[in-house]
């Protein structure tokens, strides 16, 4: 046979169902192979078990048919031999054998075969017994692979959140060095133009003014209750912060039996959000009271914020435009959490911020 008959040969024997039959009777070999080509397999023989074994290894069958009874090794020995094989230890293998009782057909299935068969048999259920076998191992190698898939695409998201909160601690240590440095360096040069004026006493009053922005700033920026205490103190400075300096009454409700710490920069970003929030009930809500609560529920953390004012259009809940609510809704993503806006005209506004908790 030529280079050129041999490729074209192998190339036609792509995708087909390659078997491999192990016994030692001519006439059943010859059998065998006629209803196997017909049915459009590639067929493969050996006459000797350990011949079989060789040629198994070699080839890779998708199917082996291995005869009862032969004489260097008897069928059952062979297949055990397959099964500690690595090479051949989840190729389908078919018993073909004279007795078939139950007692011989658990012994086959015991020793690591997939099916028995019958000698004699009909061309139809050999073919169907094999296209069974090769479908069912398919299936597992489908699952198998797909369950790899899906651990890799679990590992990725892994990696990736892991990622995520790395970006936002060193965001949020960019935030608190910001803080401290409008604070420290800013605040230094303020008090140093202050001493420098200090006879100028009508120029006093607006560098004071000055400092005090400054330290506003940098508490809005990161405030100090929420390193001391967490974010319930946080939130608790923030409303003490807004009657003082707009007169609303503004008040924290939560249970601290049951509630949870948020980590810092979790914490950070849930504060920034309720700040958000706090400012849009300046802007546009003309409330005259606000309540923030803090509850757990169903292994979540639930933030409300809540107020008495004109009520959020619903068409403004969805505004492309409203960048106060689209930076809330990024910024609940990158803590894994959801917000969400609800509003009546008349009836006020509630934001309401969840983020379920990863107990192991």
């Amino acid at each position: 046979m030529s280079a050129h008959d041999t490729h074209a040969s192998s190339s036609a024997q792509q995708g087909k169902t390659r078997v491999l039959l192990i016994d030692d009777e001519p006439l059943l070999v010859a059998h065998v192979k006629r209803i196997l080509e017909r049915a459009g397999f590639v067929f493969h023989a050996a006459q000797t078990a350990r011949g079989g074994f060789d040629l198994a290894t070699a080839i890779q069958p998708d199917v082996i048919l291995i005869d009862k009874v032969m004489p260097d090794l008897d069928g059952t020995s062979l297949l055990r031999l397959m099964r500690m094989s690595d090479a051949l230890s989840t190729v389908p293998i078919i018993m073909l054998s004279g007795r078939v009782d139950e007692t011989a057909r658990i012994a086959a299935l015991a020793a690591g075969a997939d099916d028995v068969v019958a000698k004699p048999f009909s061309a139809k259920e050999l073919v169907a017994r094999i296209d069974a076998n090769v479908r069912l191992v398919r299936m597992r190698r489908d699952t198998v692979w797909r369950q790899g898939e899906l651990l890799r695409l679990q590992q990725s998201q892994q990696e990736l959140r892991t990622l995520l909160d790395t970006v936002q601690k060193v965001r949020d240590d960019e935030r608190r060095m910001l803080a401290r440095e409008v604070h420290d360096q800013l605040g230094q040069i303020l008090t140093a133009v202050k001493i420098d004026i200090r006879l100028l006493q009508d120029r006093l009053a607006p560098v004071d003014l000055a400092i005090a922005a400054v330290q506003d700033i940098a508490a809005l920026l990161r405030p100090p209750a929420l390193e001391e205490g967490g974010l319930v103190a946080a939130l608790q400075w923030q409303a003490s912060d807004l009657r003082r300096r707009t007169g609303i009454d503004c008040a924290v409700r939560h249970n601290p039996a049951d509630y949870v710490e948020q980590a810092p920069f979790v914490a950070g970003e849930l504060l920034r959000m309720c700040q958000e929030a706090l400012t849009n009930v300046l802007r546009h809500a003309q409330a005259s009271h606000v309540i923030i609560q803090v509850t757990m529920r169903n292994a979540s953390l639930l933030v409300r914020i809540c107020d008495n004012g004109i009520g959020i259009p619903r068409a403004r809940v969805h505004d492309p435009v409203s960048l106060g609510l689209k930076g809330m809704s990024e910024r609940a993503a990158s803590v894994r959490a959801t917000v969400h806006v609800y509003g009546r005209r008349g009836r006020g506004t509630m934001v309401a911020i969840r983020r379920r908790l990863a107990f192991r």
